[in-house]
């Protein structure tokens, strides 16, 4: 060990002596300076305007560790460059060969040299978060740690590359320029087989860039440290063995046997290490922000045996790509969080082919059948053909026919409980973990089933159009539709069907026609026996709603409502919740402290007689109200009520609302100058309360607490000025002093 700790120091001493390792270190620390200067300036802005930054620390350093990282490999050929190729050149190798040092000692005691020099690197950027530190308020340390973790090891295996390359050849130039193109190919072979599965895991694999990221968002895994061990020993037993052979010549048939030992040995380390049941975490962020939430966890936790997430493709539909085999390891990492706490949950692909409504493939591809518009596509993206289904084969099996025009999965349980995962149609597309969440809790807990009244000139459940009840109802693309959220909704023609015994919610949503008796007499029995209800009253709609709600102490008016504006028809209605809306759940709750308002044009006022419930009304109009062609001004009428009773050990909940518009595709997202609709936050309230607060799920977060930094915009100048002229000054006067202090000797 002795031996080995002297060649380092030797080593060490060879390259502070040269310029090229300061010049490296100088270069470095500006490089660095310039990216966190340029940051800087932002959040101090920001703060000043009373906007201050969440998780400074991330913030400040994510980026540029990201943007270090990635041109952190030109670095390392101009360190290795010289480490067996100047002992080569030199003739120096035949006298380690001669003394008593054995191969071993002297690979370790150069590379381990170089592991040092990887120390200072890393030195060389303990300024910034000292400082960082000093002005951010609760500097998340551990976060920096885990990037400066994953930048030693990127150096180290960077090193071990160089160290090979450089055993090879006698001519330190052929060393560098070998070296540097050896850590080019490794950093962008993660780019390479983009449409072929298996070749894409080995390249995934393979890629440097692709194993740092982890560290850079802070969360450290033992996949990915083995990894980098790995290589570090593949590529120092590879120097070894170029040393061994240059001593003593070997039989090619060991060495394919030794090569191939080492190769299986790699691999077997690699392919265990990635197993997703022998890989642990540790998220170094004080937010947690790489884990999901602990209800999340509990949710995994309770869905015990087999759970599938199975991915259909619609090869004619929309993001078919992110399907494709070249993206199941982006998928796979996207999904890597979940599978970190349900190692078991298997990710599966089914392909088919449907005709959809994607006007521009009728452009491309005219006058062709969706067979042959497949095959081409097929074709192109490299994907054999004889495993894509078509509709007819894979609807036997499962419905998709509504989900058809775009990609979406499925989560399996136990090969008997599914629910679908699907995309968006917003920014994000993707989902988030709040959907994620909703669709593992109906795996155990069921969906809430929501029962839509239909046959009585109600709002069109499947319409698109701006008075239809689709968008946020049952629309697969729309985030917040019902569908989404944990409800299962469908509609229900009482004329023909009693009420199944599992409906949880009845909507009624503006029946302009009367109910037949025998209807009546569903509804009615269906509240006896507690169950819960929405009905949605208009204007016009009193002779065929009251009979409904004559049982249970409500009453809709026979004429609208009116408010006087400026710039609005006068038959709208705004008004804010009642403090009585606090106590029903934390949306309400939420709703008032922001002071949401419900925005609902041709609304009709309630008027409440005891029946038995506990009654509470959610909004009451203003003072400024009327009644159209009556002069009762100035009093205010309740438009949304909350009944609740006690029934057996539940509670039944009942919501009337004298307007029904308001929940319409046209209205829950309309903007209107001057007012805060809170439609759109009403509808989740409404329905969280009426499914007894099974959807959707409040998922629970730590929150960051390095959100405050002790500097003014005037300080940043002097931040620039260390940074980018004093640092690198001090590095070069201590590059001086230790050059001349050398020569001395």
């Amino acid at each position: 060990m002795k031996l080995i700790l002297k060649i380092s120091k030797i080593e060490l001493c060879k390259l502070f002596s040269s310029p090229v390792a300061w010049f490296i270190l100088i270069i470095f620390s500006i490089q660095f300076g310039v990216q966190y200067c340029e940051i800087l300036i932002r959040p101090v802005k920001d703060q000043a305007l009373g906007d201050p930054w969440q998780n400074l620390t991330s913030e400040l350093f994510w980026e540029r560790f990201s943007y270090i990282l990635n041109y952190l490999y030109f670095y390392i050929p101009l360190l290795t460059m010289g480490l067996m190729s100047k002992e080569y050149g030199s003739g120096s190798i035949k006298l380690l060969y001669s003394s008593p040092i054995t191969d071993v000692q002297i690979i370790f005691g150069k590379y381990i040299a170089m592991m040092i020099f990887g120390l200072f690197m890393i030195g060389v950027l303990l300024p910034y978060v000292i400082f960082t530190a000093f002005v951010v308020e609760n500097t998340d340390l551990w976060y920096v740690f885990s990037n400066l973790l994953g930048m030693f090891l990127l150096i180290c295996a960077y090193a071990s590359v160089g160290l090979f390359i450089s055993s090879l050849t006698s001519n330190q130039v052929v060393s560098a320029i070998g070296t540097l193109v050896a850590l080019t190919f490794i950093n962008l072979i993660g780019r390479v087989g983009d449409d072929i599965s298996v070749i894409q895991d080995m390249t995934y694999w393979l890629s440097f860039s692709n194993k740092t990221q982890s560290f850079v968002d802070g969360i450290i895994s033992t996949e990915n440290i083995i990894y980098f061990l790995t290589v570090v020993g593949l590529f120092v037993t590879l120097t070894l063995w170029v040393l061994k052979r240059k001593r003593k010549k070997e039989k090619k048939s060991l060495l394919f046997v030794k090569y191939t030992g080492l190769l299986l040995v790699v691999l077997s380390i690699g392919y265990g290490a990635s197993r997703p049941i022998l890989t642990f975490y540790w998220d170094t962020t004080y937010s947690k922000s790489n884990t999901i939430s602990s209800i999340t966890q509990d949710l995994l936790e309770k869905l015990d045996g087999k759970l599938r997430l199975v991915t259909y493709v619609n090869i004619l539909g929309k993001y078919y790509e992110w399907g494709l085999p070249g993206n199941h390891k982006m998928n796979f990492e996207e999904f890597r969080k979940y599978i970190r706490f349900k190692p078991d949950l298997k990710m599966e692909y089914v392909y088919y082919y449907d005709s959809t409504q994607n006007s521009m493939s009728e452009e491309l591809y005219p006058n062709m059948s969706p067979k042959e518009v497949a095959t081409k596509i097929c074709k192109a993206k490299h994907l054999d053909f004889d495993q894509v289904l078509s509709s007819e084969e894979l609807y036997k099996h499962v419905d998709l026919s509504k989900e058809k025009e775009q990609l979406v999965r499925q989560f399996i349980w136990k090969d008997s409980v599914s629910v679908f995962l699907r995309l968006f149609n917003d920014s994000r597309v993707k989902p988030r973990e709040q959907e994620v969440a909703i669709a593992l809790k109906s795996l155990s807990a069921g969906l809430v089933n929501v029962g839509y009244v239909i046959g009585h000139g109600e709002h069109q459940l499947y319409s698109i159009g701006s008075a239809g009840y689709y968008r946020f109802f049952c629309s697969p693309s729309e985030r917040g539709s019902l569908i989404n959220q944990g409800y299962n909704v469908y509609e229900l023609l009482l004329q023909e069907h009693e009420i199944p015994v599992n409906t949880d919610i009845i909507v009624i949503a503006g029946s302009k026609e009367n109910f037949l008796p025998e209807e009546l007499q569903k509804i009615e029995r269906y509240i006896e026996t507690g169950g819960n209800i929405l009905i949605l009253g208009d204007n016009g709609t009193a002779g065929s709603l009251n009979p409904v709600l004559k049982n249970i102490g409500v009453q809709l008016l026979d004429k609208p409502l009116q408010q006087t504006y400026d710039n609005q028809e006068s038959d709208l209605i705004t008004a804010n919740l009642t403090l009585n809306a606090k106590q029903l759940n934390d949306d309400f709750n939420w709703m008032f402290q922001t002071g949401s308002q419900m925005v609902a044009p041709g609304c009709v006022g309630l008027t409440i007689t005891n029946k038995g419930f506990n009654y509470l009304p959610i909004i009451r109009t203003n003072s400024s109200t009327y009644v159209l062609d009556e002069k009762d001004a100035g009093l205010s009428y309740p438009i949304l009520v909350a009944l609740e009773r006690s029934f057996g050990n539940f509670q039944q909940r009942i919501v009337v609302s004298g307007d029904a518009d308001w929940l319409s595709n046209g209205e829950l997202c309309r903007i209107r100058d001057g007012f805060y609709n809170g439609n759109l936050a009403l509808k989740k309230a409404i329905f969280k309360w009426l499914g007894n607060d099974r959807y959707p799920i409040k998922l629970v977060y730590t929150h960051t607490i390095d959100n405050h930094i002790s500097l003014k915009r005037r300080d940043i100048f002097w931040v620039k000025i260390f940074a980018l002229g004093v640092y690198p000054l001090i590095l070069l006067v201590v590059l001086v002093i230790y050059r001349n202090k050398r020569k001395r000797k």
